[in-house]
Order: structure tokens, then sequence, then C-alpha cells
């Protein structure tokens, strides 16, 4: 087990140990102390998962999106790779089984090295890995090179359909090479970089919001809690002498005023973090939107740039080289230039000042 697989099972434990400790005290021990130290506990439980949520848990990016097809050179290169190592391998399984114990170490090493390097794609399903074959034994041993064998045909048939396509079709080579050994990295690195921003704030926008959910579900408890207690004030039978009890008369709101006003405060206090979280969920997702347009947008200059390149439009090529260099995402706007983000801060900062207006005119 890890060190990332450690600290979220720490999280768990600490979790269910709470809730076992918070359980207990409530049926058994009735002490004010252990209810602290679960409600320590489990806070420590929240922010270990938040930690691990935010910074440690590994990303889930699907790698399919970001692989585009591979030039000509580079398929035939890896498919070449592949073949020769295959042939290394099948060189050492012959020179197996054998006495010497040192050679029978190299040979195996060197095996499973040679394996380890072979495109998994190139390999025929199910595998036979050298880790499975028993190679003191003769037939174990044929039946992992008659496996190799069969792999090796495979790969030469695919170079062969390969070449073919490639003399049938009429792509020039240079430009391809061009394309694929040099724009796709950028275009790989480019696209990577938002894929991970767009996790991230996923990642950050869930955690906002069960803060600010969470927080808003405790203020409601406390503002039910607190309006409970004054209902059941106000319903002890009248018959008693106290005045102070009676909700209804002027001593009982006196003696309680401040009380009332500083727990409504408080309660307006918690709420205002969870209005503050909630703003947080909002930005992410604005800016996650923001991205995703991003991607999109790259993503479609990228598939253009690669159709000018294989349909020879150089004058479609230039125009989209021209495009990418005009890109400026910090621009400074002229007099009466304007951006979508400006307008929205422009109808919110005039809400809020209608709101603060209206607010002055009451009279209380």
């Amino acid at each position: 087990m890890n060190s990332k697989h450690k600290l979220l099972l720490t999280a768990i434990i600490s979790g269910l140990l709470s809730s076992a400790i918070l359980l207990s005290n409530e049926f058994y021990f009735k002490s004010t102390e252990a209810n602290l130290f679960a409600y320590l506990l489990f806070l420590i439980s929240i922010s270990i998962f938040i930690y691990w949520f935010l910074l440690i848990k590994e990303l889930k990016i699907d790698e399919s999106l970001l692989q585009y097809k591979k030039s000509y050179r580079q398929n035939l290169s890896d498919l070449d790779d592949s073949i020769t190592k295959i042939d290394e391998i099948i060189l050492d399984s012959k020179h197996l089984p054998t006495e010497d114990e040192d050679l029978s170490k190299f040979h195996r090493r060197r095996i499973i090295e040679c394996f380890d390097l072979i495109d998994y794609e190139h390999l025929i399903e199910p595998q036979i890995e050298p880790k499975i074959i028993d190679f003191n034994k003769k037939a174990s041993i044929d039946i992992f090179i008659d496996y190799l064998n069969r792999c090796r045909n495979r790969i030469l048939k695919e170079k062969e359909n390969k070449q073919a396509e490639r003399f049938s079709s009429n792509i020039n080579e240079k430009e391809e090479v061009v394309t694929y050994e040099n724009i796709n990295p950028l275009a790989n690195s480019t696209i990577r970089r938002l894929e991970i921003e767009i996790e991230y704030l996923s990642r950050t926008s869930t955690i906002y919001l069960i803060i600010g959910s969470g927080i808003t579900i405790f203020a409601g408890g406390a503002l039910f809690y607190f309006i409970s207690d004054l209902i059941n004030k106000s319903m002890i039978s009248p018959s008693t002498s106290d005045s102070t009890v009676n909700f209804a008369s002027a001593v009982f709101i006196v003696n309680n005023l401040y009380p009332i006003v500083g727990k409504l405060l408080l309660i307006l206090f918690i709420e205002s973090f969870a209005f503050y979280f909630l703003k947080l969920f909002k930005n992410n997702i604005d800016l996650k939107k923001y991205y995703l347009n991003e991607l999109t947008n790259i993503e479609s200059k990228i598939i253009s740039l690669y159709a000018s390149i294989f349909h020879g439009k150089a004058n479609s090529f230039d125009a989209i080289v021209l495009e990418f260099a005009k890109t400026e995402r910090n621009k400074i706007l002229l007099k009466g230039e304007t951006t979508v983000d400006i307008e929205k801060f422009k109808i919110e900062s005039s809400q809020i000042g209608k709101i603060l207006l209206y607010l002055k005119k009451l009279k209380f």
C-alpha cells in the first residue's frame, strides 16, 4: 500500500472512529469531553480527505483524447523497434536452459527488459509474459518462442499494410513529418494543460459546494433549534407568576433581546461563510466553462491546421498560423471595448448598489 492509499485510509478510519465515539457517548457515557474529541477527530478526517482529494488523488484524464495520429515514419519506426526486440528475445531464449546460473540470469534479465520495451499494441492477446515462463524447461521455452514468432508475423503484416497504404496515398512525407513531429507535441502539451486545469477546477468546485452546503445546513439547524427553544419557552403554562417566561410579555423580550440578537447575528455570520464558498463554486463553474471553450477553440484550430497540410492547402495553412499568432489572452482593451466578464461585473455591481440603496430608504 503506497502513501496515497495510507492517507485516504487514515481519513476513513478517523471518520469511522469519530462516529463510533459519538454513538457510544450518546447511549452510554454522556461525556462532553468525549463529544469534543469526536468532533475534533471528525474535522481532522475531513481535512485529510480534502487534502487528498485536491492535491494527492491522481487526475483522471482520458489519454486517448490527447493522442493524435502518428506520422508514417513514427509508425514504421515503432514496428521496427518491436520486431528488433522480439528477435533479441528469441535469440536469448534459444540459449536457455543452461547449466551456467550466471548466464541463465543474464539471459532472463535481457528477455524481461526487452519484453517491457515492446508496445503492448503489437502483442497478441492473451499475452504470454516472461514472468510466467519456466526457463528451466525446454517445452515452456518453445511455447514462448512460438508466441513471439506469431507476434512478429503479425507486426510484419501490419508493416506491409502501412507501406501499401503509403504508396497509394499522395501525402508529402516532408510535410507530414513537420506536422506530427513538431506541431503534435505542442498541441498535446497545450491540450494536456487545459485538461488538467479543468479537472482541478472540478475537484475544487465539488469541495466548495460540499462546504457551502454543509455550512448552510448547519446554520439552518441552529436557527431551527433557536426558534424551537423560543417557542417552547412561550408555550409554558400561563398560570406561572414569572412574567419573564411569557413569550408575549414585554419583560421577556427585553430580558432576552441581546441573546436573541446575538444568536441571529451569529447565524448570519455563519451563513456569510456559506455564501463565500458558494460564490467560489460559481466562479469555478464560470472558469470551467471558459477553459472548455478554450479547449474547443484550440482543438478546432488544430484540426483545421492538419486538414490544410494533408490536402496541400498552403494558403489555408498560412491563414491558420497567422490566426494562432494573433491570439492574445492578456490584451489591453482600447477605449470603448469591453468583455463578457466586465459586463457581468457591471451588472452585479449595479444590482448590489440597488439593494443597498433600497435598504437605506427603509425606515424601521
